[in-house]
């Protein structure tokens, strides 16, 4: 198992947003703030309303110098990109120090965002190249059905954080929301300060859990 410490932070946001938007700028701070000694960049990727993997892939790997000394916290299609540039490390015999993602899925219902499909990777390889895995999930997110986050759980064999948050972006109002639900900000704050998710706040392997009052997920998904 990667043990590295996280020297650096690197953040990617999701669809149609950029650097400025939601929680990543005061994330980005309150890790500065706890750790002077991390280096955090939230990355502005090319064309958010027309998402290209390929590309983010490639601005991504600008900024990651040190991959077994650095930290990915990809939110949505942000933690997609963060695992296809895993797999990409894996493949070359490579490691990273951590990867948080936050409302990310396996896959996305969306034509525009096929390309950041995660199911064809290779997450036994992927795992094993990561030294600390963060799954944050929100159980009414309505943007992504909540088996496909329950996929990421399965597949990359880590505990899940579960809350109620909706997507973790932008608010019923039509605003931004601009700090995380504070249980998933101290988990993001541990993570990086290379501390394992706590259980007690997180779904484990085989439980069951209720969403939405009525649906019932204990097993792999036929993974």
């Amino acid at each position: 198992m990667v043990t590295s410490k996280i020297l650096k932070v690197v953040i990617a946001h999701c669809y149609q947003e950029d650097s400025s938007s939601h929680w990543y700028a005061g994330l980005a701070e309150s890790i500065r703030m706890r750790n002077p000694s991390i280096s955090v960049t939230v990355l502005d990727m090319s064309e958010p309303q027309k998402p290209q993997l390929a590309k983010w892939l490639e601005h991504l790997g600008r900024y990651v110098n040190e991959p077994e000394t650095t930290a990915l916290i990809g939110h949505s299609i942000g933690g997609n990109l963060a695992l296809h540039y895993a797999a990409s490390l894996a493949a070359e015999g490579k490691t990273l120090a951590g990867l948080a993602l936050v409302a990310s899925a396996r896959k996305y219902n969306h034509p525009a965002l096929s390309g950041f499909d995660c199911s064809g990777l290779n997450f036994p390889s992927i795992r094993s190249a990561i030294g600390n895995v963060l799954l944050v999930a929100s159980s009414n997110d309505p943007h992504i059905p909540f088996e496909e986050s329950m996929a990421l759980h399965y597949l990359l064999e880590t505990p899940m954080m579960l809350c109620r948050d909706g997507h973790m972006g932008r608010t019923s109002a039509g605003g931004h929301t601009l700090r995380l639900a504070p249980v998933a900000l101290g988990a993001i704050m541990e993570f990086v300060g290379g501390a394992k998710p706590e259980t007690n706040h997180c779904l484990a392997l085989g439980d069951a859990i209720a969403v939405n009052g009525s649906m019932t997920y204990n097993s792999p998904l036929g993974l």
